[in-house]
């Protein structure tokens, strides 16, 4: 069979999604919704795998203020980074 690549292995791609919004005084979270919309959509059309959803509504990035959702987020994904097989961990 002349043309045909051997298979290698699968490769997979897992996105952690991570929606924050610095102000909502209204807490109606429209922002972040839109955000995890556009990022759900991102991650679809690349054919993606989702590995956790982050959102922070209402929270500075720059305040010095406790961030649970990213702190969350980069734990899991150094976490998965670490796994059997995959590449990131050394």
């Amino acid at each position: 069979m002349t043309g045909l690549a051997a298979a290698g292995p699968a490769t997979r791609t897992i996105a952690y999604l991570h929606a924050r919004t610095g102000e909502d005084p209204r807490g109606r979270r429209r922002g972040v919704k839109r955000h995890m919309s556009d990022l759900r959509a991102f991650t679809e059309e690349n054919g993606w795998e989702v590995g956790g959803e982050y959102v922070e509504n209402d929270v500075s990035a720059h305040s010095g203020e406790e961030r649970p959702e990213y702190d969350r987020l980069i734990a899991e994904a150094v976490e998965a980074a670490c796994q059997p097989g995959v590449w990131g961990c050394g």
